[in-house]
């Protein structure tokens, strides 16, 4: 399954329970949700959660939307 998540609301509480599946080694603060809010509030532009879900795995790649481009944080 894929799918695109903003880091606001039940989209958030995805994002971040995807984050709390790893091994505590590797989490990292610049890859959740929480994160992802700061930036926006920093001016930033809307940051998103791109996700691609099979089986027990998952592959996460956090991005924000710059005009027409897609960039990560």
């Amino acid at each position: 399954m894929f799918e695109i998540l903003s880091c606001a609301g039940k989209d958030a509480a995805r994002w971040q329970s995807l984050i709390d599946r790893l091994p505590l080694e590797y989490r990292d603060i610049l890859f959740t949700p929480a994160y992802a809010r700061i930036q926006q509030s920093l001016g930033q532009r809307p940051c998103f959660a791109a996700v691609y879900e099979w089986d027990d795995y998952f592959i996460l790649q956090q991005f924000m939307q710059r005009g027409q481009e897609l960039a990560s944080f």
